[in-house]
């Protein structure tokens, strides 16, 4: 249950933020998807957060990064500025 109200809060963030204020925010939204990555992970270990350490891989965080950055650049009203 707190898994998809996790995804739900990240989702629901990323709809509310303007267009025009991706730029500013390109830190936040390369975090967000590191962090929602980790919660991938947590998810994936069945959430056994108490007895292991869950880390994202270095090829997943580069991954959450480049989809950061592609949020940024493929936007279509972005890309016309």
């Amino acid at each position: 249950m707190e898994y998809r109200r996790a995804k739900q809060f990240y989702q629901r963030a990323r709809n509310m933020v303007d267009f025009r204020d991706r730029p500013a925010l390109l830190p936040a939204e390369i975090m967000a998807h590191i962090y929602e990555g980790l919660l991938d992970e947590i998810k994936a270990t069945e959430y056994r957060v108490l007895f292991q350490r869950s880390a994202l891989p270095p090829l997943k965080k580069i991954a959450a990064r480049l989809q950061g950055l592609a949020l940024l650049s493929w936007h279509p009203r972005l890309a016309t500025s």
